[in-house]
C-alpha cells in the first residue's frame, strides 16, 4: 500500500498523490522525499516554517489573487 500524506491549509486538507512523494536521488535505489522544513528563521515562526513548491503544486489547481493579495487551492481526485 502507497504512504499517504496530506497538508492542512486554511481548514482544507490536501492529499498528495505517492508518485509526487519521492524524487530520484540517482539511478540506484537511493530517493529522497520532495517535501522538508524549508530555512531557518530563528524564532519567528514558533511552529517552523516550510515551503511547499513543485511537488504540492501537482496536486491541486492553484489560484493566485493578485487584487485579493491571496492563494486558493483546489485538489485533485485521485
Amino acid at each position: 500500500m502507497p504512504p499517504t500524506f496530506s497538508l492542512d491549509i486554511g481548514g482544507k486538507s490536501f492529499t498528495m498523490h505517492p508518485n509526487d512523494m519521492f524524487l530520484p536521488v540517482s539511478l540506484g535505489e537511493t530517493c529522497a522525499t520532495s517535501f522538508t522544513n524549508g530555512f531557518e528563521f530563528g524564532s519567528a515562526y514558533e511552529e517552523g516554517f516550510y515551503a511547499i513548491g513543485a511537488a504540492f503544486l501537482h496536486n491541486v489547481v492553484a489560484v493566485f489573487d493578485v487584487e485579493g493579495g491571496g492563494m486558493h487551492f483546489v485538489g485533485h481526485k485521485y
